[in-house]
């Protein structure tokens, strides 16, 4: 009875390949299947992974930043971002991930070995520690986003500690328009850049049928939680990926440089704390360690009130060097 079940199952699986290899024969011939084109705008492009909504562009070099989110000059790494190439396996090395936006990426800074990141992982080096620093920050990106990227991307790495450096803006939408600039230069219809997989993506028969499917969703209802403010959401599920995959975790809150002078977002760095804490995840506010350096009488800390010089990097990468070798212990 067995053998007779196992036998008609086969010759069902057989028939579907067979239905399958035809129809797909047929799709290439008739070619009705739209390309995988890839929508982009300088360094980013659309992504099928709705929690990210764009990435950056990987092994891409500019000659010059003037053209709209070209950002900086450098090249990218094989994974899009600012910095240098990561083996995925490091034995011995402690490795720092750091999450964030245009402010970890180094926005407005010629040189990625000035951002933060960098400096961090140069001062702890200088002090003998046997540490790699992970730049993962991306232009515009939230803390959904940051959160999806370290899963997308980053547990590969396996980090030690995982740093969100977390900006005031991260409650809203801040990208400069690019998510949506590049849903409309989708035609509303999402992304061609298909989000199969493997032999899948391959094929015409299957990327019509997905594509098909997206035409018949409503995109931006796809796209809609990248819109509203999820942090509290993510900060928790940052805490379950902490305990599930054994790495640390620190969210370091970003100033905003107006408060040098006042502390009229006072009650923004406690609310992102209580969100902090409420997911049993560790915080740093990084604004005092900020006025110390202007007390010190440091060069110009910032070019806009969020955005760093490469003075204002090297203070932040001073304030958390103390709190990651602490973690180190």
């Amino acid at each position: 009875m067995f053998a007779k079940k196992k036998k008609v199952a086969l010759r069902c699986l057989v028939s579907v390949a067979i239905a399958f290899s035809i129809a797909e024969m047929a799709e290439r011939w008739i070619g009705s299947t739209p390309s995988a084109e890839v929508i982009a705008k300088g360094r980013y492009r659309l992504t099928g992974n709705a929690s990210l909504g764009y990435e950056p562009i990987p092994d891409m070099t500019a000659t010059s930043s003037s053209d709209s989110f070209m950002d900086y000059v450098e090249a990218s790494n094989s994974l899009g971002f600012r910095d240098y190439e990561h083996a995925e396996r490091n034995p011995g090395v402690y490795r720092v991930l750091i999450l964030g936006d245009s402010v970890t990426s180094g926005h407005h800074i010629k040189n990625y070995k000035d951002a933060f990141p960098a400096q961090l992982e140069k001062i702890l080096k200088k002090k003998g520690r046997e540490v790699e620093v992970l730049n993962f920050g991306v232009n515009g990106y939230n803390t959904q986003q940051e959160v999806e990227i370290l899963k997308d991307r980053g547990l590969k790495f396996s980090p030690d500690l995982v740093v969100v450096a977390y900006c005031l803006n991260d409650r809203v939408r801040s990208d400069g328009g690019l998510l949506a600039m590049l849903l409309n230069l989708g035609d509303g219809k999402g992304p061609r850049r298909t989000g199969l997989g493997g032999l899948l993506s391959e094929s015409h028969l299957a990327r019509l049928l997905e594509f098909r499917y997206r035409s018949v969703r409503s995109v931006r209802s796809e796209y809609g939680a990248l819109f509203k403010d999820t942090v509290a959401m993510h900060f928790e599920e940052l805490s379950k990926l902490s305990s599930d995959h054994g790495f640390a975790v620190l969210i370091a809150i970003l100033p905003d440089f107006r408060d040098l002078d006042s502390a009229s977002h006072r009650g923004d760095y406690s609310a992102v704390k209580k969100l902090a804490d409420k997911a049993s995840l560790p915080s740093i506010q990084l604004l005092p360690i900020a006025q110390e350096c202007k007390d010190d009488g440091d060069p110009p800390l910032f070019v806009d009130h969020y955005h760093p010089s490469a003075a204002g990097h090297a203070c932040i990468a001073h304030g958390l060097s103390a709190v990651v070798e602490v973690a180190m212990e």
